[in-house]
C-alpha cells in the first residue's frame, strides 16, 4: 500500500475540521493520523467550547505562576498525568469571550452543567469571581505557549499582568494577523505601548479595540500608528470615548493613510461637527471603503455633509448611519443615491424614518443602479412606504438584499 505524505493526510483530514466526530475517530487509528488530526483539532479548540475536558487540559498545562491564583479555590485537576501534547502550540485562532462556558461547566458538578441559557446565566452569577480568575490564568498560559496564533480576540481582563503579557508578545510576534480586544481598560501608557508595538509590526492587519474606554489622548496614539503602520487595513473602535479631538487626530493620519479600507467609529457619541470632519476625509482618502457610524449623534446635518461627500468619493462602498437621528437628511441620502455610483451597502437602520422619507428612497431606488443590499430595520414605513419599496423593486434589478420593520422584522431576498 503507498503510504501518503504527512502534507496530503492534514489536507484530506482540513476538510472535516467541522466534523468533530469523523477527527476524533481518526485520532485512534495510529501514531501518524493521531499527530495530524491534534494539530487540527487544536487550531480552534474553542469552537467546541462546551467541553469540560478542554478546560481540564488547559488547566493541565498551566505552570506553577499560572496555576498559584486558582491554588486556594481547589479547582485544579488532582493526580492527572501531564498531557501527551503541547496541545496549545496548534493553535491557531483563539477568543477568551469563548471560555466562560467552558469554564462553568468544568466548575459543575458532572451531570449538572447548564442545558439552556438561562441555568447558564445563572450558574455564570454564581460563579462569576472564580471563572475570572480561571479565565485570566488560562489566557496567560496560551500567551506562553502559542507561537502560531493568527486570529486572537481577548476580553474582561482583570489581571494586569495578562495585559503586560499580550503587549510584550506583540511586540516580538510575527503571526497575529487579527486582533480583537474588547472591555479591557487600558491605562494611557499600556495604549501608548501598544501604539509603540503595532507602529513596528507588519503583520497585524485587522485590529479592534471595543468598550476600552479611549479617550482623545488613545485617538491621537492611534492616529501616530496610521501615520507609520502600512500593514493596518481594518481599524474597528466602537463604543468609545475619542471626543472631537480624536476625530481630527485620526482624520488628520487618514489624509496620508492610503492602506486602511475599514474603519468602524461606531457608539462614539460623534456630533455634526465630528461628521464634517469625516466628510473632508472621504473627500481626500482615496482607500477606504467601508465606514460604520452607527449609533452615534449626527443629526441631519452631520449625515448630510456625510453624503455630500460621496459625489466626488468614489471608492467608498459600504456605509453604516443607522440610529443617527438623521431626520431630513433622508432627502440628500435619496438625491445621493439617485447620482453616487460607488455606494454597494447602506444601513438606515433605527432613523425614526416614516412613510415619506421611506417613498423618497423608494423613488431613489427606481433609479439608482449600484446598491446591492439596504437595510432600514427600526423605522416606521407602514404599510405606504412597505408598498413603494416593492414597486420600487419591480424596477431595480441590482438590490439583492433588503431589509425592512413593519408590525415584525421582515427580511426579504432578491435574486
Amino acid at each position: 500500500m503507498i503510504s501518503l505524505p504527512n502534507e496530503c493526510l492534514f489536507e484530506i483530514f482540513d476538510n472535516f475540521k467541522h466534523n468533530y466526530k469523523i477527527l476524533f475517530s481518526c485520532l485512534l487509528v495510529n501514531r501518524q493520523w493521531c499527530r495530524i488530526v491534534v494539530q487540527i483539532l487544536w487550531s480552534n479548540p474553542l469552537s467546541h467550547k462546551k467541553h469540560r475536558n478542554l478546560i481540564k487540559i488547559y488547566l493541565l498545562l498551566l505552570n506553577s505562576e499560572e496555576k498559584a491564583p486558582l491554588i486556594s479555590l481547589n479547582i485544579l485537576p488532582q493526580n492527572e498525568p501531564k498531557p501527551l501534547f503541547e496541545y496549545t502550540s496548534y493553535t491557531t485562532s483563539f477568543n477568551s469571550y469563548n471560555l466562560n462556558e467552558g469554564i462553568v461547566n468544568w466548575l459543575c458538578p458532572e451531570g449538572d452543567e447548564p442545558h439552556n441559557f438561562s441555568e447558564y446565566a445563572n450558574k455564570y452569577s454564581k460563579y462569576k469571581n472564580v471563572v475570572q480568575v480561571t479565565k485570566d490564568s488560562i489566557i496567560s498560559m496560551l500567551l506562553r505557549t502559542s507561537k502560531k496564533i493568527k486570529n486572537l480576540g481577548l476580553g474582561e481582563i482583570n489581571d494586569n499582568k495578562v495585559v503586560k503579557i499580550l503587549l510584550e508578545i506583540l511586540y516580538k510576534n510575527s503571526s497575529i494577523t487579527l486582533l480583537d480586544i474588547y472591555k479591557i481598560k487600558f491605562s494611557f501608557e499600556e495604549v501608548r505601548t501598544l501604539g509603540d508595538s503595532l507602529r513596528k509590526n507588519t503583520c497585524i492587519t485587522s485590529l479592534k479595540l471595543c468598550e476600552c474606554e479611549l479617550g482623545s489622548k488613545e485617538a491621537k496614539i492611534l492616529a501616530e500608528v496610521l501615520h507609520e503602520n502600512t500593514t493596518l487595513v481594518s481599524l474597528n473602535l466602537p463604543i468609545n470615548k475619542l471626543g472631537g479631538e480624536g476625530i481630527e487626530e485620526l482624520s488628520e493620519a487618514l489624509y496620508k493613510n492610503t492602506t486602511l479600507t475599514t474603519l468602524d467609529l461606531s457608539f462614539n457619541m460623534l456630533g455634526i461637527k465630528d461628521g464634517q470632519t469625516l466628510a473632508k476625509v472621504l473627500y481626500r482618502n482615496s482607500s477606504l471603503t467601508s465606514l460604520k457610524l452607527y449609533s452615534n449623534k449626527l443629526g441631519s446635518e452631520g449625515v448630510a455633509v456625510i453624503i455630500e461627500s460621496l459625489y466626488k468619493n468614489t471608492v467608498l462602498t459600504t456605509l453604516d448611519i443607522g440610529n443617527n437621528e438623521i431626520g431630513k437628511g433622508v432627502k440628500m441620502i435619496a438625491d445621493a443615491l439617485c447620482k453616487n455610483v460607488a455606494l454597494t451597502s447602506l444601513n438606515l437602520n433605527k432613523n425614526q424614518l416614516g412613510i415619506c422619507e421611506i417613498k423618497e428612497l423608494a423613488k431613489a431606488l427606481c433609479k439608482n443602479t449600484t446598491l446591492t443590499s439596504l437595510t432600514l430595520y427600526g423605522n416606521q414605513p407602514g404599510v405606504e412606504g412597505e408598498k413603494a419599496l416593492m414597486e420600487a423593486l419591480c424596477k431595480n434589478d441590482t438590490l439583492i438584499y433588503l431589509g425592512i420593520n413593519h408590525d415584525n422584522t421582515i427580511t426579504r431576498t432578491f435574486q
